[in-house]
């Protein structure tokens, strides 16, 4: 038969008319079309719309394989998916687990997420204990923390839990951190691998590099002395906070004086030409000057 087109009911398929499409076909709008090749029955094109498998073959999520994959186990039905909690299992249910995804560790048969105080290992995996000054981490040892346990302060540079300096502390001393003042956490160290200084640190430090070693203050001798000394007090006893209000107040007073300026401007000018059409009204009506139609203030 050569058939182009099929009655209502009917589909096509290599030129015949059929009641239903053959093994690896699927109706189309009335015509056969063939399923994806792993497919013996399909619903669609695709190699996720089998319905029924090659003898032999496995039925996972819509496709076709010749074992059930990772994430499946098989049954009479078919490959049945694993509990979430399994990466492999051989059976269903959360205690049927053989292995586990990462960050988890197989107990009986079921999989364990590790604990804020633990690291997952993967060579051996199982959730180990982080090191004791650290309260959570990312692996082994002191320099693997992520968070710290009071009183220690973190050391991102190191990734290291550590107290806060004393006060007498030396700057190089890698045994504690330096504290901000203000916030009581530890100053982190800058990505170039240096311990980043305070604020105020910063400024007499660039001071002391753009002058030779002395800070730059205006004076000299003893009153650039005494200025360096006020300036630098001045300095180590502001907070970064305070000095941040201070810099918001300065520039809203350099605006308002700006809009004070500019109102002043604009009044002086209104001002000016309500005068000028006065003096030119009065020379009108005085009959001095000739008026122009086209011409307007």
């Amino acid at each position: 038969m050569n058939c182009t087109a099929c009655m209502k009911g009917l589909q096509l398929q290599s030129g015949e008319c059929r009641t239903t499409c053959a093994d690896g076909y699927y109706s189309d709008r009335g015509t056969c079309a063939k399923c994806y090749l792993s497919c013996h029955t399909c619903s669609g094109p695709r190699r996720n719309q089998c319905v029924q498998c090659p003898e032999g073959w496995q039925l996972a999520g819509g496709e076709c394989f010749p074992e059930c994959p990772e994430g499946f186990f098989k049954t009479k039905f078919g490959c049945q998916r694993c509990h979430h909690y399994c990466k492999t299992c051989n059976g269903a249910g959360p205690l049927a687990c053989t292995s586990c995804p990462a960050h988890s560790m197989l107990q009986n048969g079921l999989c364990i997420d590790c604990l804020a105080s633990q690291y997952y290992d993967p060579p051996t995996q199982t959730c180990k204990t982080c090191h004791e000054s650290c309260r959570t981490c990312s692996g082994p040892g002191q320099f693997s923390c992520l968070t710290c346990p009071f009183p220690l302060h973190l050391d991102r540079l190191n990734h290291q839990c550590v107290p806060c300096c004393a006060a007498d502390a030396s700057p190089d001393d890698q045994s504690c951190c330096h504290c901000d003042k203000a916030t009581g956490g530890c100053i982190n160290a800058s990505p170039a691998g240096k311990r980043r200084i305070g604020a105020e640190q910063q400024l007499l430090q660039f001071g002391e590099e753009s002058n030779g070693g002395a800070a730059s203050v205006p004076g000299e001798g003893a009153e650039a002395g005494q200025s360096h000394r006020v300036w630098q007090q001045f300095l180590t006893s502001t907070s970064t906070p305070t000095l941040m209000v201070v810099a918001v107040s300065g520039c809203l007073l350099i605006v308002t004086l700006f809009v004070v300026i500019f109102t002043v401007l604009q009044w002086m000018d209104v001002k000016r030409l309500t005068l000028l059409r006065l003096n030119f009204t009065s020379l009108l009506a005085e009959g001095r000057v000739g008026v122009n139609r086209n011409f307007r203030l």
